[in-house]
């Protein structure tokens, strides 16, 4: 053998000796805290048990950090089915930046160690079966995703939730059992944009400027909205449906520049449409079914360039049904149905191209023939519901009616 086939050889074994002190081993602390995860599971978790059980870093789900530590970085475990409680050992895989066992059947009670990760940056336990309250010591200075919603949570909001937590982005907790006031210490979460607080019992007054989704839907909230709600002024989504509002909406949405979605239906709302609203160029949704809200329809649709959808049934809207509707050039879902209107459907509906679905049940609209020759130029209605209106009049029998996508 020649010299330099001796250094080959030699080169050769350095490197494999090196990939092979960089291969990725499970450390006996990860690996201990894992199995005692297992031990409170219901369930098999596929891929757990094989010949390389003893290096969880080769387990599905399971993503260990580059380096040799052997350090769990990511466990994710989403929709398998999983059921059992949640041990407190998640608390030890102290380098874990994202947990993900969402979408399972675990029960139980919320493990307070998981609160105190200092590296955890997603922690994403929803839809699942988890009850009691969560922990009120919460120490997370990494996280920027926390989502428990669709569980039963209950009691009282933390105080600490926002605690040495200023990178958090997104916190969804709509769908549990949460009661009491919102706390104040919510606005230290300076870079909250994304806040889902709907379907529990929860009192809220925000204060959070960068927020761009809202939802506090389902809540039993009660009140009249402030005007401070200006102040939400990267507000992109806001929803404050199904609870027990009540007065006039403020006009004050003319600061809200970004807003493209108001959902406000099954309220006590009364009056009109603010103008800041009914002035809209961001909007593509709005909805304002089963309100009170009454008077003639004013929009102007020369200015709401992006209305894509309006909901306006379930109020006490009177007068002939605007003729100015098709100016809203996006415009392709539209339901007046409940309402006080009168009169025939205007002639200009014949250019209300975008339309495709247009609801005006129980109405006191007039003169079913006509509004039939008017909607067969809409090329793109495909749904036309008139149920309870068009009272004592008849389905007329004219042959030269067509409707293309009807």
């Amino acid at each position: 053998m020649g010299a330099l086939d001796f250094l080959v050889i030699l080169s050769f074994i350095g490197c494999f000796l090196q990939s092979q002190a960089q291969s990725l081993s499970c450390h006996p602390n990860d690996f201990q805290a894992l199995q005692d995860f297992v031990r409170g599971l219901e369930t098999v978790i596929d891929g757990w048990e094989s010949e390389s059980y003893s290096d969880c870093c080769k387990w599905k789900g399971i993503t260990c950090h580059s380096s040799s530590t052997g350090k769990v970085a990511e466990l994710d475990l989403a929709e398998k089915k999983l059921s059992g409680k949640l041990s407190e050992s998640l608390g030890n895989l102290d380098q874990l930046k994202a947990l993900n066992l969402s979408h399972n059947f675990f029960k139980g009670s919320l493990p307070k160690s998981l609160f105190h990760l200092p590296n955890l940056q997603v922690l994403d336990l929803s839809s699942n079966y988890l009850a009691g309250p969560i922990s009120t010591a919460i120490n997370l200075p990494s996280i920027q995703e926390l989502d428990i919603s669709e569980n039963s949570l209950e009691g009282f909001l933390p105080k600490s939730i926002c605690h040495n937590s200023s990178s958090l982005r997104s916190l969804n907790l709509q769908r549990n059992y949460l009661q009491g006031n919102l706390p104040s210490q919510l606005g230290n979460c300076s870079s909250l944009e994304y806040l889902f607080l709907g379907q529990n019992n929860l009192n809220v007054y925000i204060k959070l400027l960068k927020l761009t989704q809202l939802s506090l839907r389902e809540n039993k909230l009660s009140g009249l909205i402030s005007q401070r709600i200006s102040n939400l002024t990267n507000l992109v989504q806001f929803d404050i449906s199904s609870n027990a509002f009540s007065g006039t909406i403020p006009d004050a949405f003319h600061s809200i520049g970004k807003l493209e979605k108001f959902v406000a239906f099954s309220n006590n709302f009364t009056g009109f449409i603010p103008l800041s609203m009914s002035n809209s160029p961001t909007l593509t949704t709005l909805n304002l079914r089963n309100n009170s809200l009454e008077g003639f329809l004013n929009l102007n649709c020369s200015a709401m360039v992006k209305l894509a959808t309006l909901g306006l049934a379930g109020n006490g809207f009177s007068g002939p049904i605007p003729d100015n509707l098709p100016s809203c050039q996006a415009l392709s879902t539209l339901d007046l149905s409940r309402n006080k209107f009168t009169g025939q459907i205007p002639e200009s509906f014949k250019n209300f191209h975008s339309l495709s679905y247009f609801f005006l049940s129980n109405t006191s609209n007039s003169n079913l023939s006509f509004a039939l020759r008017i909607f067969q130029h809409c090329e793109n209605l495909s749904t036309l519901i008139f149920t309870l209106n068009f009272q004592g009049e008849q389905l007329p029998t004219d042959p030269t009616l067509h409707f293309k996508k009807l």
